[in-house]
C-alpha cells in the first residue's frame, strides 16, 4: 500500500481512526456535485479497479463502480493538521460509544469530544501522547475510499475475486478497510494529488510514515487496498491511452486481413480455437494445443524441445500455449 503520514508521531489507535472519518460527513460533498453546468470540471485523474476489464460483474452502479474521475469540487472540502497537543499522561482506551476519560488537558478534552472538530489521536509511549486538530483547506479536495457504503465515502470498493467473478463462499470476508484511503488534491495548477492512508507493521500496530517514501501519486501508481488493486491514470496519461473507438478500429483492421486458418492436418479435433501457442500465437483448439506442448520434437541430433507444429518456433512458458479470453458484449 502506498503510505503516507506525519513521520513525527506515532501509531494512532484504530477507535480514533474511525472518530475522525464519522466525523467526515460534516465537509464532504457528495460526488454528484462536481461538474457545473455548461462548462468541463478540471479532472485530477482517475482510480480504475484492476482485474474488471472497465465494468462490475453487477454493472457500475453509483459509487460502487469499476472507475472513478476525480474531478475539482464547486468547493474544497480538504482538511489540513492544525493545533497539536502533547499529553505527558498516556490516553485512556474509550468504550464502545464513548470518548477516552483519562485527559488531563481540558483542550484535549474538548479536541476529542467536539463532534464538528477533526481530530486524532497517537500514543508515543505510556507517558506521551499527542492529539492533532484539523481544519478545514480551501485549497484542497478530498476524496475519500473504502469498503463503507456510507455517504462520506466517494469510492465504494469491494474485493476483487480471480475471474471477475463472485468472492467465494456465503459469507466470505472483506480484507478492505472499511475507510482504507483518503486522496487530496491541489485545487490548484499543477494539481497534485497525495494519498493518506493507514498500514499496520509487523507487530499489528497502526503506523503512518514510511520514511523516504513520497506520497504523491504518478501516473500509474498501484494503491494495494488489501482485496483490491486500483490504478491512478492521470490526465495527461490517459490523453496517451487508446481510445475504445481505436481499440474497436483495430480489431475491425484484424478482421478484415481475413488471417489464414491453420493447416487442419495438424488439429487433433474440430474444437473451437480457444488457446494459442506462445511465444508465436497461432491458434488452434485446446487438445490440439496441450497435445503438441507436451510432445517434444527433434532439434537438431541430440536435442529435443516443444514447438508450435504450424511454424517450428520453439514453444515458451510453463505450458507453452495460452488460454484466449475474448471480451464479450456488455448487456
Amino acid at each position: 500500500m502506498v503510505l503516507e503520514g506525519n513521520p513525527e508521531v506515532g501509531s494512532p489507535r484504530t477507535s480514533d481512526l474511525q472518530h475522525l472519518e464519522n466525523q467526515g460527513s460534516c465537509v464532504l460533498s457528495s460526488p454528484g456535485e462536481d461538474a457545473q453546468p455548461g462548462e468541463e470540471p478540471i479532472k485530477y485523474g482517475e482510480l480504475i479497479v484492476l482485474g474488471y476489464n472497465g465494468c462490475l460483474a453487477s454493472g457500475d452502479k453509483g459509487r460502487r463502480r469499476s472507475r472513478l474521475a476525480l474531478s475539482r469540487r464547486p468547493h474544497a472540502n480538504g482538511v489540513k493538521p492544525d493545533v497539536m497537543h502533547h499529553i505527558s499522561t498516556p490516553l485512556a482506551h474509550p468504550s464502545p460509544g464513548h470518548m477516552p476519560g483519562k485527559v488531563t488537558s481540558p483542550f484535549c478534552h474538548q479536541a476529542l469530544s467536539n463532534r464538528g472538530q477533526h481530530s486524532i489521536s497517537y500514543t508515543l509511549s505510556r507517558s506521551h501522547s499527542v492529539i492533532v486538530e484539523y481544519t478545514h483547506d480551501s485549497d484542497t479536495d478530498m476524496f475519500q475510499i473504502g469498503r463503507s457504503t456510507e455517504n462520506m465515502i466517494d469510492f465504494v470498493v469491494t474485493d476483487t475475486s480471480p475471474g471477475g467473478g463472485a468472492a467465494e463462499g456465503p459469507s466470505a470476508q472483506s480484507t478492505i478497510s472499511r475507510y482504507a484511503c483518503r486522496i487530496l488534491c491541489d485545487r490548484r495548477p499543477p494539481y497534485t494529488s497525495r494519498i493518506y492512508a493507514a498500514g499496520f507493521d509487523a507487530s499489528s500496530n497502526i503506523f503512518l510514515g514510511v520514511e523516504n517514501e513520497s506520497n504523491v501519486l504518478q501516473d500509474g501508481s498501484l494503491i494495494d487496498l488489501c482485496g483490491a488493486t486500483l490504478l491512478w491514470r492521470t490526465p495527461a496519461g490517459l490523453l496517451r491511452a487508446p481510445t475504445l473507438k481505436q481499440l474497436e478500429a483495430q480489431r475491425q483492421e484484424a478482421n478484415a486481413a481475413r488471417p489464414q486458418c491453420p493447416e487442419a492436418g495438424l488439429c487433433l479435433d474440430p474444437g473451437p480455437p480457444s488457446h494459442a501457442f506462445a511465444p508465436c500465437g497461432h491458434v488452434c483448439s485446446e487438445k490440439t494445443a496441450r497435445y503438441w506442448a507436451q510432445t517434444p520434437l527433434p532439434h537438431g541430433t541430440h536435442a529435443f524441445h516443444a514447438a508450435c507444429p504450424f511454424c517450428g518456433a520453439w514453444l515458451t512458458g510453463e505450458h507453452g500455449c495460452v488460454r484466449l479470453i475474448f471480451q464479450g458484449p456488455l448487456d
